[in-house]
């Protein structure tokens, strides 16, 4: 299994609220170059400070000082900031030492902000397959299964930058077709308007569903050796069935120190919120 070794791409963090007038008075125009630069430099340094501690903790983690690059790239995420190369990274680290439950929650959380990621796909592939429990699926129509596997793939930032393409070429096929007198190039871009309309719907389609995926449903990996699920948040209630680190399951609801889980294969129950890690 191999660490990131790159850039940290796009690190978000809660930075402070630029947003203001439009017009400022010319008599201040000094002032905005000078807190302008302040801005700048305030923004700069938690990244900067994130890019030592990436490179410190790809260091330690080359030199098989596991623990330490955990702490490391923790430091990162605990400063509000957060990167896919840092998640894979985390689950590189923690499947060396053999903590599963986490390996695959960081995992799931770079496949989160990066799905089409082919070294977290095949790792998180091969921790998968170190899971005790298996999920045994119903079987699902043809499309409708291909249509989950696709909902999957992308991002809601992907998404939302193929949405805008689309959108953007749709008006400019069409505009050009209300500019151009010769009919074969008015039927070219008739044709090209309305490719990039169905592009649009099609690709607006799988946005709506993959951000109702996301963001309507909240997943959990079991960061426990071993749990066992009660059929009310209650320790003296009915034991049904036992769920060991890795297997991952879709979290309900919430009450009190307990969640309610669901497997794919639809077997619920409730556990503590202790064993759980959150996607």
């Amino acid at each position: 299994m191999h660490g990131k070794t790159g850039k940290i791409p796009h690190l978000k963090g809660d930075g402070l609220n630029r947003s203001g007038p439009y017009y400022q008075p010319m008599g201040l125009r000094a002032l905005m170059v000078c807190l302008t630069i302040l801005l700048a430099t305030a923004f700069a340094q938690p990244e900067a400070g994130a890019q030592r501690l990436f490179l410190k903790g790809n260091e330690a983690y080359r030199s098989g000082h596991y623990q330490e690059a955990v702490k490391l790239y923790r430091q990162i995420l605990d400063a509000g900031l957060e990167s896919p190369e840092v998640y894979y990274n985390l689950g590189n680290c923690y499947y060396k030492l053999n903590r599963l439950g986490l390996a695959i929650l960081y995992y799931r959380k770079a496949k989160r902000l990066n799905p089409s990621d082919r070294d977290v796909a095949f790792n998180l592939q091969l921790a998968r397959a170190r899971v005790i429990d298996r999920v045994t699926l119903p079987p699902q129509f043809v499309l409708l299964a291909w249509w989950h596997r696709l909902v999957r793939r992308y991002s809601v930032d992907q998404l939302a930058w193929w949405l805008t393409v689309a959108f953007a070429f749709t008006v400019t096929a069409l505009g050009i077709r209300l500019l151009v007198t010769r009919w074969s190039l008015r039927r070219l871009f008739s044709w090209l308007g309305t490719a990039g309309a169905t592009a649009f719907l099609v690709i607006g389609l799988l946005f709506w569903a993959t951000w109702k995926t996301q963001a309507g449903q909240q997943e959990g990996v079991v960061l426990s050796s071993a749990v066992t699920v009660q059929s009310a948040p209650d320790e003296q209630s009915t034991q049904l069935f036992v769920l060991h680190e890795g297997t991952e399951v879709i979290v309900e609801e919430s009450r009190g120190n307990w969640s309610r889980i669901r497997l794919l294969d639809g077997k619920e129950g409730w556990v503590p919120n202790s064993s759980l890690g959150l996607i």
